[in-house]
């Protein structure tokens, strides 16, 4: 019976989804970074096809908005959130396009930081709010 009555989440439970996020969002910022270096150093070489030299600079600002949105997310998790899941979905559907050899991995390597920090934001968001309103 005692598994019936709901109870709700602790704060205890809630710092633990914060920490993690946070975490997140400092591991995502670190490989952000990386991401740009690469983009960078690796020049158009790294996704030239069909002549579009302008693609890595296209990577490297999505990458930096990216960046600049989780620290966004930093102070307001909802926001910063939603920002990186957009910029990772859009970071990896643009390196799926241009990517030649093995597409779904190369999406996957790019956008899964930032789309699994911003769907965490999103979620710790959505979970201090709930539970704020009860």
């Amino acid at each position: 019976m005692k598994n019936l009555v709901y109870t709700p989440p602790s704060d205890d439970e809630i710092s633990e989804i914060r920490l993690i996020t946070r975490s997140l969002i400092l591991l995502s910022i670190l490989t952000g970074i990386l991401y740009v270096r690469v983009f960078v150093t690796s020049g158009p070489s790294l996704f030239d096809v069909g002549g579009q030299k302008g693609i890595s600079l296209l990577l490297s600002l999505l990458v930096v908005f990216a960046v600049v949105s989780l620290i966004v997310a930093w102070r307001r998790e909802g926001l910063g959130g939603l920002l990186a899941l957009i910029s990772g979905i859009t970071l990896a559907v643009l390196t799926f396009l241009m990517s030649t050899e093995q597409p779904w991995f190369t999406a996957f390597f790019y956008g899964s930081p930032f789309v699994i920090t911003g769907g965490m934001n999103l979620f710790s968001s959505w979970r201090r709010r709930n539970l704020r309103d009860k």
